[in-house]
């Protein structure tokens, strides 16, 4: 009987029958997705869409890895009530998931077996706080068993066996929920905190999980028991669904949490399951995959795919069709969702995955340019029925793919000349690891890229060390993937729980829409309400005294909490015997908490309190953030393929964040002031209505946020010209002028690129940038003046030296000015590129007059001296301080000379002194000589040179000139002469 390698290998070979071939071959990957979604409806579940794969609000993921990630805050308790998900208790989806960095990382194993993938779906069922893990279980048995029909015997399960050093037990609970639903005792076996007890990542949800396996192997003999096979990472038994119960929050400090609520987070990834019902041991022998196959062949010069693996995939052909094949599917769906190659975080990771497939496209499966984004198409129709956002981008992903091939090959060409400068330091035959990973992380190029170029030069590569800073540089990633929080804050979801416990309800905030104008003046009226709760150190206290830092509830407000990339409001809080200073307000759980600080008196529960925002503050908010729509609108008219990633609306300026392919030039810039100014001075009203989320959302000219989960009823904020067209209409909760007019003057201050697709812009609004404005017209009319007076100095031959120092120094000024001062960005622009003109017209000039005027009265001053033994002069001609050294030298290159001159730098008086290498001595060389004169001129600086036969110093008493030549004179005729 044949071993169980030998079935295994046989198996994978011969026995995986493709679903072209399959007698499930009526078994679509569509189906089974949506059989599973319709399941879980008719079990009251509600269907939500799956997220963007960038996370939103969660700086600890670069992708989002599993369904629950858009649920995070339904698990830790965060949710206001008018978060559309805070009504939900049961739900189902089919999430987009990516996992190539942080703690799930599938990357480095997507191709070498049959089951790893970058992306994936995953097919989830979620209860908040609904129902049991034994409602769970049965679910879930109930679909597999009698909905997709498969055999009973060929399913394990497993369970959390309980973990000492947590101090946690075996979750036998879940043990007798199987026992009860029929799963044989051989078929139940526990595993530890590794294989049975779920984190999303280093801190956050997490709690004990069971999993269901198939048994691909049921009915073969000579095969292990399933109990040596299960968790044991062998293709023949395979994990199918994760059921997982979130009881606790993982802190940072490492310690567990209990929730306050059970909730059920399951996880099925679609591509194992088609597999499963396409009698397949492999996910690539599915429809998901076997189109991708067939048109890799087409364009390629390779045999068609066999499945195989292992040392059985000679030249790594199949392994190539998985990599290229999966990562296609992968950069498809996260380019759709707004991410962009780049140098950092998500942007990165793509990048290498596009580069991987478009290494492995041309080196193992000798495809040529543009292979890999011909396979766009191809995923598009696969996956873009369920996932719209496919098909409205899939020429933007094309493009993006190919720009980044384009990119790649440039980069070959770097690496091959790397190559060529690094083998001369070659030993032997051995490319060193440090050169390759020089390859891989600065150059981009893949390691089968990095081998392949070795070999053309004869060299093996060292792969050892390669390695090793491969591993330093994953565990760098790890700490950057898994990043701190943001604001925490200083409110715990319990102490909220306890003020709903008193009877405190939400807090009504609808009076931070309360405002109007009139004659062009803001009215913010003050909100009179009750004080209701106190929390000082994340405890209800009654009363805070003077001088302390605190939060206080009250029952409605004024104050705008942050939110939307708004910045909160600021303002006092006013009782009849105390006043308190506003600098914070921030939302948990529908209850609006104003933190700062208690300026005078004593603030006590139950007060009648008033509260006053700040004017001025709220006001450059409101007309910032209406900016901030506009920016957006004018973005999108330039850059049709803008997706804006971020926003910041403060007081004094707005930071808008977004994607884009190109870098802004000033007239694209210009364009963008000229349409904000234009609709400012068109006085467009601005409307703010609320609606039901759902009925919003169908809106196609509303403008949102990719992956912003939204209110609901959701506030809308619209622009219409006088014409009645939209000229902007979002959904936001911000606060806004009512007009577009009362923005005043507009004027864009910086323009960057972080990384190489992430740009961002800085505006300012109002009466600060009118004063921008007018600083930038200023300086504007300084370099044009100084700009003409340099042109009128081109047309002259007798230019005078200090005033053309003069001219560069009034040029090094307004370079610093413009450093240091906040002009219009398209200014800056202009002006920079004006003075870096100037510079250099200047320095022609300081050229033709060191060439024409200089040299020629140099010359002039020492013609007497040339026939002396030696020289001493005062030269009166200005000049640059090197270049009199340097023609004076010449001059005088055969005899002993000091010369005395006006520094042109600093107006010092300096002294050279050269002596003929061939008549120095140790009596008589240039340090012997100057020193003669050093201390009379009160010389502190020594420089151009400072050497036995040549020496330069400096000094500050010009009025002792005269003693300092006749001591010169006195050290040279009593040594030099004397001994001569």
């Amino acid at each position: 009987m044949p071993g169980y390698n030998t079935i295994l290998s046989q198996s994978i070979k011969h026995l995986c029958v493709r679903y072209s071939h399959s007698g499930r071959n009526k078994v679509l990957s569509k189906d089974v997705r949506e059989t599973f979604i319709k399941f879980m409806k008719d079990k009251g579940h509600t269907f939500f869409p799956s997220s963007s794969v960038l996370p939103q609000n969660d700086s600890s993921l670069l992708f989002v890895n599993a369904g629950m990630n858009q649920f995070k805050p339904i698990f830790l308790g965060l949710l206001p009530s008018d978060n559309p998900l805070s009504t939900l208790k049961r739900v189902t989806n089919s999430q987009k998931c990516i996992r190539a960095g942080g703690k799930h990382n599938d990357l480095q194993d997507v191709g070498k077996d049959v089951y790893h993938h970058t992306f994936f779906e995953m097919l989830g069922n979620w209860s908040f706080g609904d129902y049991s893990k034994k409602t769970a279980c049965e679910l879930a048995w109930q679909l597999l068993t009698d909905v997709y029909q498969l055999p009973k015997g060929s399913l394990y399960v497993t369970y959390f066996g309980g973990d000492a050093a947590l101090g946690l037990e075996p979750d036998f609970e879940c043990y007798h929920v199987w026992r009860q639903i029929g799963v044989p005792e051989d078929h139940i076996f526990p595993f530890g905190v590794k294989d049975n007890f779920w984190e999303m990542g280093n801190t956050g949800p997490c709690g004990p999980c069971t999993e269901i396996h198939f048994d691909h192997f049921a009915r073969h003999q000579g095969v292990p028991p399933a109990g040596q096979r299960i968790n044991s990472g062998t293709p023949s038994l395979i994990e199918l669904w994760n059921l997982v119960f979130i009881q606790y929050n993982r802190q940072p400090d490492g310690s567990l949490e209990t929730l306050q609520n059970f909730h059920v987070d399951t996880g099925m990834g679609l591509e194992r399951l088609v597999a499963v019902l396409q009698a397949t041991m492999s996910n690539y022998d599915t429809d998901l995959f076997q189109p991708l196959f067939q048109k890799l062949h087409e364009v390629s010069s390779v045999r068609p795919y066999q499945g195989l693996v292992g040392s059985s995939d000679v030249g790594f052909i199949d392994t190539s069709y998985r990599l290229v094949s999966d990562h296609a599917r992968m950069f498809t769906v996260a380019i759709s969702d707004g991410v962009f190659p780049d140098e950092y975080d998500a942007g990165n990771t793509l990048r290498r995955v596009i580069r991987r497939a478009l290494t492995a496209a041309k080196v193992r499966l000798k495809a040529p340019k543009g292979a890999v984004a011909f396979l766009v198409p191809c995923v598009v129709e696969s996956l873009g029925d369920f996932f719209p956002e496919l098909l409205k981008n899939a020429q933007m992903v094309i493009e993006t793919v190919n720009e980044e091939e384009d990119r790649l090959l440039n980069q070959i060409a770097k690496g091959q000349r790397l190559l060529d400068r690094k083998r001369l330091n070659v030993k032997g035959n051995t490319l060193s690891g440090e050169v390759a990973w020089e390859c891989y992380f600065v150059h981009g190029l893949q390691q089968d890229l990095i081998e392949d170029l070795a070999l053309s030069y004869g060299l093996q590569v060292d792969w050892g060390v390669f390695y090793k800073k491969m591993k330093a540089e994953q565990k760098k990633s790890e700490a950057v993937d898994e990043k701190p929080q943001g604001y925490i804050p200083p409110v715990s979801p319990q102490l909220v729980d306890m003020l709903n416990q008193r009877g405190i309800h939400p807090t009504d905030d609808v009076e931070k829409y309360q405002y109007y104008s009139h004659n062009n003046e803001y009215e913010f009226l003050p909100v009179k309400t009750e004080l209701l709760a106190i929390v000082k150190d994340n405890t209800l206290v009654s009363e805070t005294p003077s001088e302390s830092t605190c939060q206080l509830v009250v029952r409605k407000t004024n104050f705008y909490h942050e939110a939307g990339g708004q910045m909160c409001d600021q303002g006092r809080i006013l009782g009849k015997n105390f006043s308190f200073k506003v600098k914070n307000v921030f939302a948990l759980k529908g209850y609006i908490f104003h933190e700062g600080e208690v300026e005078f008196g004593c603030s006590q529960e139950g007060a009648v309190v008033q509260m006053e925002i700040d004017k001025n503050h709220r006001l450059g908010c409101m007309r910032h953030h209406t900016v901030t729509h506009l920016l957006n609108v004018a973005l999108k008219r330039l850059l049709p393929k803008t997706v804006q990633k971020s926003s910041y609306v403060g007081p004094s300026y707005l930071r808008f964040e977004y994607n884009a392919k190109n870098v802004f030039q000033v007239e694209e810039v210009q364009n963008i002031e000229d349409f904000l100014t234009d609709i400012i001075r068109s006085d467009l009203k601005v409307n703010r209505s609320t609606m039901p989320l759902s009925i919003a959302l169908q809106d196609d000219s509303l403008n949102t946020l990719q992956g912003e989960m939204y209110p609901d009823p959701v506030s809308v904020i619209t622009i219409v010209d006088k014409e009645g067209h939209v000229v902007s209409k979002e959904a936001c909760c911000g606060t806004h002028v009512l007009s577009t007019g009362d923005i005043g003057e507009v004027v864009l201050v910086s323009h960057q690129s972080i990384a190489q697709t992430r740009k961002r812009v800085h505006i300012v609004a109002g009466q600060e940038a009118k004063k921008i404005l007018e600083k930038g017209d200023n300086m504007l009319s300084s370099t044009k003046s100084l700009s003409a007076t340099i042109n009128c100095m081109k047309l002259s031959k007798n230019n005078d030296f200090f005033e053309l120092k003069n001219l560069m120094k009034r040029v090094k000024e307004l370079k610093t000015c413009l450093m240091e001062t906040v002009v219009p960005w398209t200014y800056k622009q202009i002006m920079t590129k004006d003075l870096e003109t100037m510079d250099r017209q200047i320095m022609a000039l300081l050229r033709f007059y060191n060439k024409h005027v200089l040299t020629g009265k140099i010359k002039e001053e020492l013609t007497v001296h040339k026939d002396n033994r030696y020289a001493i002069a005062f030269l009166k001609t200005p000049g640059d301080d090197k270049q009199i050294i340097k023609l004076a030298g010449k001059e005088l290159s055969v005899i002993p000379h000091m010369i005395f001159f006006h520094s042109a730098e600093d107006k010092k008086i300096v002294c050279h002194c050269y002596v003929p290498q061939n008549r120095a001595s140790s009596t008589f060389n240039a340090k012997l000589w100057i020193k003669a004169v050093e201390e009379l001129l009160e010389a502190t600086v020594r420089s151009l040179g400072d050497a036995d036969h040549i020496c330069t110093v400096k000094g500050d008493k010009f009025q002792h000139l005269h003693k300092a030549v006749s001591a010169a004179h006195k050290f040279i005729e009593s040594d030099y002469l004397v001994n001569r």
